[in-house]
Formats: C-alpha cells, sequence, structure tokens
C-alpha cells in the first residue's frame, strides 16, 4: 500500500471506520477514514473488509504489538478475531498486515492504547517495565507474584517485551529507579563505577553509600548497567 502519511485515517476514525465496517457499513466506513484525514482506497477498503470482524480488543492488541516490532504476535491476534493478516506476516502490500505495517510506519507514534496487566499496583507495574527495559526479565516476574505462572504469565512476558520495544530507553538517562536515602551524587558516582566495571557491583556499592545499599539496590543498578550496554 504505497503511499504517503495522508493515506492513513487519524487513530480514534480509524477505530470509528473499523466499527462501521464490523456492521458491514463501508459507506459510513469509508466517511469516518476520510474525516480522520486518510485515502480510501480499494486497498483500504479490503483491508477493513477483512478485518471488520475481528474485536476492537483484538485490534488494539494487534496494534500494540506492531507498534513494538512483534507483527508475528501482531497477526496472530488478527487471526485468533478471525480476521485476515495476509499471505503472511510479513506481508507489506494488501490486506491487514499492509493495513496496520503502513500506518504503524506512518505514525509511529499513534496513541494505541496500553496493554492490561491485570491486577499489578501502577507502582510495580512501573518498576517491572524497567526491568523489562535491560532485559532482566525475571526480577520483572517477581513483582507480579503469584500471577505469572502458565500462558497468562507467558502474555504478560510478551506484553512487557512489547511495551520495551515501544518505549526505548535511551542510553545515558534515569530509568526512574528510586534510590533510597542515597544522594545524588552518590547515585551518579555508584552508576560511574558500575559503568566502568564488567557487571560486578563491589566498587559501584561503596560508591553508593554501604548504608544505603540492598538487594533492591543491587538489582536496581545491575537494571542500569545492563540497559547502557
Amino acid at each position: 500500500m504505497a503511499g504517503g502519511t495522508n493515506q492513513y485515517s487519524s487513530m480514534p476514525q480509524m477505530r470509528r471506520a473499523h466499527r462501521f465496517a464490523g456492521q458491514d457499513k463501508f459507506g459510513r466506513a469509508k466517511q469516518a477514514w476520510e474525516q480522520g484525514g486518510g485515502e480510501w482506497t480499494p486497498e483500504t477498503h479490503r483491508a477493513m473488509k477483512q478485518l471488520g470482524g475481528v474485536s476492537a480488543g483484538r485490534l488494539g492488541q494487534a496494534l500494540r504489538f506492531g507498534q513494538g516490532g512483534m507483527f508475528g504476535r501482531a497477526a496472530q491476534q488478527i487471526g485468533r478475531g478471525g480476521g485476515q493478516w495476509g499471505e503472511g506476516y510479513n506481508d507489506q502490500e494488501d490486506g491487514v498486515g499492509g493495513l496496520l505495517r503502513g500506518y504503524l510506519g506512518a505514525n509511529p507514534e499513534a496513541d494505541v492504547g496500553e496493554f492490561n496487566y491485570g491486577n499489578i499496583s501502577d507502582t510495580d507495574l512501573a518498576q517491572a517495565q524497567r526491568f523489562a527495559q535491560a532485559g532482566m526479565m525475571g526480577r520483572a516476574k517477581g513483582l507480579f507474584g503469584d500471577d505469572w505462572s502458565g500462558a497468562y504469565g507467558k502474555r504478560l512476558n510478551t506484553q512487557l517485551q512489547a511495551d520495551a520495544a515501544r518505549n526505548p530507553y535511551v542510553k545515558g538517562t534515569s530509568m526512574g529507579f528510586d534510590w533510597g536515602g542515597a544522594t545524588p551524587e552518590q547515585v551518579i558516582a555508584a552508576k560511574e563505577a558500575a559503568l566502568a566495571g564488567t557487571g560486578k557491583m563491589g566498587r559501584a556499592k561503596a560508591a553508593f553509600g554501604a548504608d544505603n545499599w540492598s538487594p533492591l539496590m543491587h538489582q536496581q543498578m545491575q537494571a542500569y548497567y545492563k540497559a547502557n550496554q
């Protein structure tokens, strides 16, 4: 589906067009798409027809996975919802796969909503996401407790990986960790010591101050070290 960003509608109007497509109201779908600034092409019509029976929830999941570059997972969501992705999940020219790839490529920061992580608190989720950005999925898992098990645990793992890709950490910046009673100067010195080493935290602990150090501080400093490699 060749074309510039004006080929694609705004996200709210895309969702509205999808809702109309699910009701076989393609005139209304076209109108909604165009009201969002998009160009309704034969490819758009075909993709929306293939997407029409997919629930809004499945579409949202597919968009979030796609935004994280996980188009295999996106295709899985569309397929489970009864839609047709295309010839294969790498199909960029036609069908739902082409539409979603093109849309996210043209609108990389589109508001596609957030994943559902169940009953975990906002504070624990934010901490889990920080560990996930460092690739420390074991630490992230621990924050979910018994909720992380079986198929649901695998889903949480995949969502955290997608979120890490959607919101990539910028090296050298704060990861948002709470460093307890350490002063800003101690934190900076400890980070520098950690990065100057090979992943061992002895020098970082000394710079941080033994009285301020704890297993949690150790884990957070490891995450900072790994995220900055």
